[in-house]
């Protein structure tokens, strides 16, 4: 198991970033598949692209995570967002086979909530003076 280094302390936040963004675009993934082949409950051909468009966006958030770019932040509110109408808690509601997906919403719910706390967590985090940018290499500073 591998442990989270002092030098960045923002790692294991962006780690379940990553862990909730492949939990969404799996979901996307399987939405669209189930939309293809017809497979009820399917969403309609006419969100064929909102599914691309959030799957879409999702990959540019992972990609910005993964490099640890201040962008992430304001990418992973906004892709929690976006996932909002397709697998927000509201659907176990106003969705009528919210039973059959119920393990859907359920998960894209807790995936999409976990991304909005972590944007609120590194924003903080990458705002206080005391914390700076991850770097891949040791900043070089004056020998004293």
């Amino acid at each position: 198991m591998q442990t989270t280094p002092a030098s960045e302390p923002n790692a294991a936040l962006r780690s379940a970033a990553i862990a909730a963004l492949v939990t969404l675009l799996i979901l996307d993934l399987g939405m669209f598949a189930s939309m293809l082949a017809g497979i009820e409950p399917h969403p309609p051909g006419t969100r064929g692209p909102y599914i691309a468009a959030t799957a879409a966006l999702a990959a540019a958030t992972l990609w910005q995570v993964i490099a640890a770019q201040r962008a992430a932040v304001v990418l992973l509110a906004l892709t929690a967002l976006s996932f909002l109408p397709g697998v927000g808690p509201h659907k176990l509601f106003t969705e009528p086979a919210a039973r059959d997906l119920a393990p859907v919403i359920l998960v894209g719910s807790g995936a999409l909530f976990t991304l909005l706390y972590i944007a609120v967590r590194l924003h903080r985090l990458w705002r206080s003076p005391q914390a700076s940018m991850p770097q891949t290499a040791p900043a070089a500073g004056p020998c004293t």
